[in-house]
């Protein structure tokens, strides 16, 4: 609650490690990980689902979802921007 409190309006929340060969970018396990943390949100008064909370899969290791994509082959089921995409489009805090 600190964050909102603090007027923080927009949340960017990246699932790391989707790449692990234990999840190998699992879209069920990806859901059920965004499940969890958007019920969390919802108790500090943020709204998922909306512009205010945007929850992505990545893998820091390999980069994959921060700046490129890493291919349809890999990730099918992803259709959303890449986290500097998703920056970028942003409204200034000006």
């Amino acid at each position: 609650m600190l964050v909102k409190t603090a007027g923080v309006r927009y949340l960017v929340v990246l699932i790391n490690k989707m790449d692990d060969p234990t999840i190998n970018w699992d879209q069920a396990i990806y859901e059920e990980i965004k499940d969890k943390l958007s019920s969390n949100f919802k108790n500090c008064g943020f709204k998922p689902g909306e512009d205010t909370v945007f929850i992505m899969p990545c893998s820091g290791m390999h980069g994959a979802f921060l700046k490129e994509y890493p291919g349809e082959q890999l990730v099918p089921w992803y259709k959303g921007p890449t986290f500097i995409e998703y920056l970028d489009s942003l409204p200034s805090f000006n």
